[in-house]
């Protein structure tokens, strides 16, 4: 079995990320994203907790909420919505690494090899990334 990771492993789609995340953030918590946490090797939750403490007493941050579970579900519901309305983008703004098709593509061939993904990105978004650039079929 072979475990790939998504993003900056097989597809680089930062910038339509960045929204999504600002997107959903915003809806989640009533409050802007000023400032994104280092996103590299992040899971999306991670990303997210991070995102509040980074953004707590920002400017038109007029109500603290707690980071509980609820919060992080809603967040979730709402980065999938927000990723998803941005899935035609992912193709035209992101772009497969160099190779990552061709190794997805030669394994595949390989008798008896499973590919798969070991990822911090929510699934359905994992999955969109994947659907754009064709990768889904390995």
């Amino acid at each position: 079995m072979i475990l790939w990771n998504i993003d900056l492993t097989l597809v680089d789609v930062a910038r339509v990320s960045r929204d999504a995340y600002a997107e959903a953030f915003m809806r989640a918590t009533g409050r802007r994203l000023v400032a994104l946490p280092q996103l590299a090797g992040a899971s999306d939750s991670e990303i997210f907790f991070e995102s509040l403490a980074l953004n707590e007493g920002m400017p038109g941050d007029d109500q603290r909420q707690p980071a509980d579970n609820d919060l992080l579900e809603r967040y979730s519901t709402e980065l999938a919505a927000a990723f998803g309305a941005r899935r035609d983008l992912l193709a035209e703004q992101g772009r497969v690494l160099p190779g990552a098709a061709e190794a997805l593509a030669a394994l595949a061939r390989v008798p008896g090899v499973i590919q798969t993904v070991v990822t911090g990105t929510i699934k359905q978004n994992a999955a969109c990334k994947l659907r754009a650039f064709g990768l889904d079929r390995y």
